[in-house]
């Protein structure tokens, strides 16, 4: 057993300290301890993300879903549906754990990658992830980054107005929306006008949509003709074929991702992190965190995602984990 004097000796020392330590004025705060060693990484998240297979093995399974099989209205003690953030809550049944391999999400991120420059989305630009937390939300933050994308997050809990806000701000052209979040796009159009594609996460792509009796055929109808609909599978299937496309690497400062507060405040309000603080930041104070996990070398620990992909903390966590 530790004893109490050494852990609060630990819990007082200094983590943090200043880059030039004469100049406390300008100077930036650098972390005072661990750095990132692991033979993964390299100066941006997309040349970790490429550097994966190489390390860990095609076959290593990395990463689980659940198909919903079916749902139905939550009921309250009242007999009335229950709710939450003025929606109606839903019962669940899941299925297994499916788990995809290192190799497989190298595969699917790859040509989702392809699929979007061969859809007019270039090296640099803003793309919007607009969904609930799932699987595909991360395959598409892989994606967005092997491409040398910025990507752009919005909680899909936010108000047309919040909703509008960001998209406009960023000036998106391309963005990618679960088929819950397709109606309220639909709706907003009009007020978007930099939004050239939408493409829907379709419930056949690991269905995962939260109302299988959801018709996504309707859903995705009534956009104006300048708008190309597409699905991600098209997407993927797109990319597979086209290998010949050669994908840029961003630099370590390049904007890695754009986050969006949830607007409780008023308008929702935008913080930028590059490559460079997602590997040296973000993931330097999580490496204090789960040292001791990464360091048993079993790969035997399972992380359980649920908390918004589209907040920092929960974005950062995946990604370090998933290295």
């Amino acid at each position: 057993m530790v004893p109490p004097w050494h852990r609060l000796r630990r819990a007082h020392r200094c983590r943090a300290r200043l880059e030039v330590p004469k100049d406390a004025a300008n100077s930036a705060w650098i972390c005072n301890g661990s750095q990132l060693t692991h033979p993964v990484i390299r100066p941006t998240v997309t040349e970790i993300l490429n550097n994966l297979v190489k390390y860990h093995g095609h076959d290593t399974p990395i990463l689980a879903y659940r198909e919903v099989l079916s749902a139905k209205k939550s009921m309250a003690t009242n007999g009335k549906c229950g709710q939450l953030d003025n929606k109606p809550m839903r019962r669940l049944r899941l299925g297994d754990y499916k788990w995809l391999t290192y190799g497989r999400v190298d595969s699917i991120t790859t040509s989702l990658a392809r699929g979007l420059a061969a859809n007019g989305a270039n090296f640099g630009d803003k793309i919007l992830i607009l969904s609930e937390t799932r699987v595909e939300w991360f395959l598409w933050a892989q994606a967005v980054a092997k491409l040398g994308a910025c990507i752009v997050t919005l909680s899909p809990n936010l108000g047309d107005e919040g909703l509008a806000y960001g998209i406009n701000q960023t000036e998106i052209k391309l963005m990618i929306v679960s088929g819950n979040c397709v109606p309220k796009i639909r709706s907003l159009i009009s007020q978007i006008p930099t939004v050239r594609t939408v493409i829907y996460i379709d419930r056949n792509h690991f269905q995962l949509e939260t109302d299988p009796k959801c018709s996504l055929g309707d859903q995705i109808t009534g956009f104006p003709d300048t708008i190309q609909v597409l699905s991600m599978r098209e997407v993927e299937l797109k990319g597979v074929h086209r290998s010949d496309i050669a994908l840029q690497t961003p630099e370590s400062d390049d904007p890695f991702v754009i986050i969006y507060t949830s607007g409780s405040t008023g308008a929702p309000k935008a913080a930028v992190a590059t490559h460079r603080q997602m590997v040296n930041g973000s993931a330097n104070s999580l490496l204090s965190l789960f040292k001791d996990i990464i360091a048993d070398g079993t790969r035997s620990h399972t992380y359980v995602a649920f908390l918004p992909l589209c907040h920092v903390f929960e974005l950062t966590i995946e990604f370090f984990l998933y290295y």
